[in-house]
């Protein structure tokens, strides 16, 4: 009896589980048909799918409230029973273990598996090129066509946010030895950050453009004083070992300047440079056009070094000051992923990174699987467009009957009884009911009816508690977002009050400059006057002198006339006296002589 019981419990909790999601592949053709794509293509898609298609009447329900085509959910049920009439081949997948009771869903933060559908393992070396990420990132967001940029992957996280950015959300920059690195916190970060290219899409959304070299992050750089920026390397720019960058196909060296205007840049102060989530520290985008116009380009941030890429970045000595912090270089090694073992993203151990980071060739045999399945539509549109066209009434009848046959498998699993025997593919394992002697059934009908009564109350009880643990934990979550966004609010209220204050202790420098600048000019023209009037003072004294010297001159010069003139009347009165002293005795003498001759 107790056995009986156990299987209707396990039996009850197995569809009581089963109601929080759709069975695997369903989701991904109520994906297709949201996207618009034809039956023949969903059609197409189904068949050439590796999933076993286990619908149930929910299931069905489901597809028919997404306006699947009946012909398409017909062709899930054929392709189901094939393959899983077919013996599997390797490599085989194990059951998925026995589903936890309700009680214990908000109990305990395990985080569940991921669906089969985003495990994506490694290929072999000589397998891998870059048709890798269609898989790999196909969870994660669409890929589409974008004109000349090819196909491009659009994150889920940019249609929700309209304000997230690469290279901004969900990661951090950590020093390591390729330089700087950035550490992202995104399943897909493994591939988006550190292969291909960021841009605009023709919507103007945050895209992603496949490439197949490796390296700690492609971005460019600006500094100030005060803050630094960065960029992701657009669409069009690769680079190449030995050679550097080339932009559009035209080389372009290691010292890359991408032209990348204002609305491609992120910035932050120089001070929270190393924060652990960016995001709630960048600058606004108000401020954005104000920063840019503020910071210079960084020149020669790209080296390669024995067989590593090394993104130097910022200068990590500024970075030390700036954030007062003591770095030391974190190693970058291979994760160890053989072929065949799933993927994971980068893991962080102490002061190691490892990494999946493939040598990958840069073709791509296979497109996203949205284009395979429009392809093999285009192919069978070819091989049956003669046959519809001339039996329209056919494939209306065609149509007719998978919506009969849908309707009768929906009542059929509707209509179906519960089965002590419980078989659930991959939820639970399968049990099998021992044989019970009729002499006991009618004895111990009541008993288990009450036992199942009683069972579907307490399963009913403990989905009433999950579900009021999840609304417990959505409303936490809801203030979590609310506090983080409060934060978000005043850390930028914080950053404004900050450049604001940098801003007038700028101007009051400015201003201290300039009055210190007045000053030394006062004092210049002041020194110069004094220095003109002194070289004045010096000429007149010079021409003083100069006069005094030519008076000086003039006076010897007159009064050596003046001696001249004296002496020269002197020796003139000498010479007078003296031709009057040897006149006057011969006038004696002449006198005498006249006197005797009287």
């Amino acid at each position: 009896m107790l056995y009986r019981v156990s299987c209707v419990l396990v039996g009850t909790l197995a569809l009581c589980c089963g109601a929080f999601g759709a069975s695997v592949g369903v989701d991904d053709v109520i994906k297709m048909q949201q996207s618009a794509v034809g039956d023949d293509v969903l059609i197409a898609f189904v068949e050439s799918s590796a999933v076993v298609y286990d619908l149930s009447a929910e299931d069905i329900q489901q597809l028919e409230d997404a306006k699947v085509p009946a012909t398409v959910i017909a062709a899930m049920l054929d392709h189901g029973k094939q393959l899983g009439s077919t013996p599997a081949a390797s490599p085989v997948t194990s059951a998925a273990p026995p589903t936890a009771e309700p009680a214990a869903l908000g109990a305990s933060a395990v985080e569940p598996a991921p669906s089969t559908s985003e495990v994506v393992y490694a290929p072999a070396p000589d397998q891998a090129n870059i048709s890798l990420f269609y898989e790999a990132l196909s969870p994660y967001g669409a890929w589409s066509q974008d004109g000349g940029n090819g196909w491009v992957w659009e994150p889920t996280d940019g249609v929700r946010d309209a304000n997230w950015r690469p290279y901004a959300n969900n990661g951090h920059w950590a020093w390591t030895d390729s330089g700087w690195y950035w550490e992202s916190d995104s399943p897909y970060g493994w591939a988006t950050f550190h292969y291909g290219r960021w841009g605009y899409n023709s919507r103007h959304r945050w895209s992603w453009a496949p490439d197949n070299v490796w390296g700690p992050a492609w971005v460019n750089w600006r500094q100030s004083e005060d803050c630094y920026g960065w960029a992701p390397l657009p669409f069009g720019s690769r680079f190449e070992v030995g050679v550097g960058f080339s932009l559009n196909g035209v080389n372009v060296g290691f010292d890359f300047d991408a032209g990348l205007g204002m609305s491609y840049y992120n910035f932050v102060p120089c001070g929270n440079f190393l924060d652990i989530n960016l995001g709630l520290v960048l600058e606004p985008e108000g401020r954005r056009r104000d920063f840019y116009n503020r910071t210079k380009i960084v020149n020669n941030t790209y080296v390669y070094n024995n067989n590593r890429i090394i993104n130097s970045g910022v200068p990590m000595t500024t970075v030390q000051r700036a954030t007062n912090r003591q770095l030391v270089a974190i190693k970058v090694v291979d994760a160890n992923i053989a072929a065949g073992q799933p993927i994971r993203g980068e893991r962080r151990s102490a002061n190691t990174i490892e990494v999946y980071r493939p040598k990958l060739a840069n073709v791509a045999p296979v497109e996203p699987p949205v284009m395979v399945a429009r392809q093999k539509a285009a192919a069978l549109h070819a091989s049956t467009a003669a046959d519809r066209k001339a039996a329209p009434v056919d494939r209306q009848a065609a149509e007719q009957a998978a919506s009969r046959r849908v309707a009768e498998q929906k009542a059929l699993l509707k209509d179906k009884k519960p089965n002590p025997a419980v078989e659930r593919k991959g939820t639970v394992e399968t049990i099998k009911a021992p044989k019970v002697d009729a002499s006991y059934v009618n004895k111990e009908a009541a008993t288990e009816r009450k036992a199942a009564t009683e069972a579907e109350k307490q399963a009913s009880e403990k989905v009433r508690q999950a579900k009021a643990e999840a609304t417990t934990r959505e409303k936490a979550s809801e203030q979590r977002q609310s506090e983080a966004q409060l934060h978000s609010a005043n850390t930028n209220a914080a950053a404004e009050r900050s450049a604001a204050n940098k801003e007038a202790a700028t101007e009051r420098k400015a201003a201290t400059e300039t009055s210190r600048e007045s000053k030394q000019n006062a004092a210049e023209e002041r020194q110069s006057a004094n220095k003109e009037a002194a070289t004045e003072r010096s000429a007149e004294n010079k021409e003083a002198a100069t006069e005094r010297k030519a008076a000086t001159e003039t006076s010897r010069e007159s009064k050596q006339n003046a001696a001249e003139e004296r002496q020269s009347t002197n020796k003139e009165a000498a010479t007078e006296r003296k031709a009057e002293t040897s006149r006057e005795p011969k006038q004696n003498a002449g006198e005498e002589k006249a006197h005797e001759k009287k």
